[in-house]
């Protein structure tokens, strides 16, 4: 099965996408492509069984070009030195190993700047080499992460260019998403976006130049979805310009929790539908989904003004334990939300609850993003003294959100790695 994940910038240009084809059918639609002044702008191939599949990435454009395909490494060495003395560069490299060989692919566009081709390195080599590169005025414009029987390693292009530039390596999907939308408010915009399984969890690199123009990133989704997304933002003046194409027993989504609503007393300052909402928006901003499994309503009224204590990590009072053993249809890896009347302490919410019997209290005068972030405290998060971030020890309702409250991308690891947040 394949998972599709794709990187849009502006563009009204004429485009084409050809995914999934033997190399035959490939070849074919390369040709007719070029006479119809359509140039290939990226390319992904993958196996199906022991058969190379390709698909492609084309937008218009004029002037030599070349395809170079399923070479050993002498082989496509040898056409890179012979084509750059042509003044074609490579613009796009994948690496594929086919049984149990290394094969290389490559796409060349005209081009008279310096270049630089570093392939087969660890991580400590690739980043010393990006570096190196970076202070020679060279610009990565693609990168490859592929298995070998000695760990994961690196293969780089680089091309003469100047100004801001950025490299992401080995993220997950919600760190990679905090740090996509982190630096496009800094002026740049993401150019090449590469997945890969990393012991098992699958792990992200991206690399970033200077833009201001439209952009939209679209991830980990089938075929068919990620067909739908081309279409839609083709409407709007985006155009694909890198594609991440990878092969896995099922396609993730984004990591996402799990709450169960448990209401004692509806809250009477915003409904739960919009605290739910409130907190899908900033979580979803940090890479999150946020499901309501169930929602019931619990008539305990010796609890519906409880006693929290200190309200510390870790210690409950005994109301607080009675609370949370109605835990109907609440799964080990879920979280139940308990909305109460008050609290004694007077708050509004408290996460506190005992180890493996995750859960947290919200009050009925509780702020819009009170749920989110009691949430955010089950998830592990501390307080921050800063009014721009969920996670405020300041009190929600003193947070200042436009348009969101603030997770760190430190806080979006957390929860990550956190057993009540999981991938499907």
């Amino acid at each position: 099965m394949n998972s599709y994940t794709g990187v849009w910038r502006s563009g009204s240009h004429r485009h084409y996408l050809w995914a999934n084809v033997s190399w035959s059918r490939f070849r074919s639609k390369w040709r007719e492509n070029s006479r119809h002044s359509l140039r290939l702008v990226d390319m992904n191939v993958h196996l199906v069984g022991n058969s190379v599949r390709y698909t492609g990435v084309w937008e218009h454009g004029t002037g030599a070009h070349y395809l170079w395909v399923n070479a050993s490494w002498s082989s496509f060495r040898a056409k890179w030195r012979e084509l750059a003395q042509r003044q074609l560069r490579l613009t796009v490299l994948k690496v594929l190993t086919i049984n149990g060989r290394r094969r290389y692919f490559g796409v060349w566009r005209p081009g008279r700047d310096a270049y630089y081709l570093w392939v087969g390195a660890d991580w400590a080599n690739f980043r010393a080499k990006w570096r190196e590169q970076s202070a020679r005025s060279m610009r990565l414009v693609d990168l490859e992460v592929y298995p070998t029987s000695r760990g994961l390693r690196y293969a780089g292009v680089w091309r003469r260019g100047m100004g801001s530039h950025y490299l992401w390596v080995g993220a997950s999907w919600s760190s990679f998403v905090s740090k996509w939308r982190d630096l496009a408010a800094r002026g740049l915009r993401l150019t090449v976006v590469k997945s890969y399984l990393r012991r098992g969890r699958r792990r992200y690199a991206g690399v970033w130049r200077p833009g201001r123009d439209g952009y939209y990133l679209w991830g980990n989704t089938r075929w068919q979805n990620f067909v739908s997304k081309w279409r839609e933002l083709n409407g709007k003046n985006l155009r694909l310009v890198h594609l991440d194409v990878l092969n896995v027993r099922r396609v993730p989504t984004s990591p996402w929790v799990r709450l169960h609503i448990k209401i004692l007393t509806a809250p009477t300052t915003f409904p739960v539908n919009t605290m739910v909402e409130s907190m899908r928006r900033v979580y979803r901003a940090a890479g999150f989904e946020v499901d309501v499994a169930s929602t019931e309503t619990l008539n305990l009224p010796a609890l519906d003004d409880l006693e929290i204590g200190t309200c510390t990590r870790g210690n409950t009072t005994a109301e607080q334990d009675t609370l949370f053993g109605n835990r109907n249809n609440v799964g080990a890896n879920d979280i139940p939300v308990y909305f109460v009347r008050t609290t004694d302490r007077p708050t509004n919410g408290c996460a506190a609850h005992a180890d493996g019997v995750p859960a947290c209290v919200v009050a009925s005068g509780a702020t819009i993003w009170t749920l989110a972030h009691e949430v955010g405290h089950v998830l592990d998060l501390n307080h921050v003294n800063d009014n721009t971030r969920l996670m405020t020890g300041n009190g929600t309702f003193n947070i200042i959100s436009p348009p969101l409250p603030v997770l760190s991308s430190s806080e979006i690891n957390t929860m990550d790695n956190s057993p009540l947040t999981r991938e499907l």
